[in-house]
């Protein structure tokens, strides 16, 4: 989960990130409700990174559900 996500922000954004995520999951575990925290260098809208990243997950069997800004504390 983590390396597609961190590959489709990079696609989309042209950023390499580095997520941090609620937990972990092992290889061909669901990750339903995994939360994370990306930071990106321009103020995206939500939906926007949400579809975005969505259009570039492909076929990695991982989807965005949501997107939210949150504070510097998170």
């Amino acid at each position: 989960v983590q390396g597609a996500l961190e590959a489709a922000v990079l696609a989309f954004a042209g950023e390499a990130v580095r997520l941090a995520a609620a937990g972990r999951t092992d290889a061909g575990v669901h990750a339903t409700g995994q939360v994370a925290h990306l930071d990106l260098a321009r103020d995206w809208p939500e939906r926007t990174v949400m579809e975005a990243l969505n259009a570039r997950l492909g076929s990695a069997r991982v989807a965005v559900l949501s997107a939210e800004r949150v504070g510097e504390d998170f």
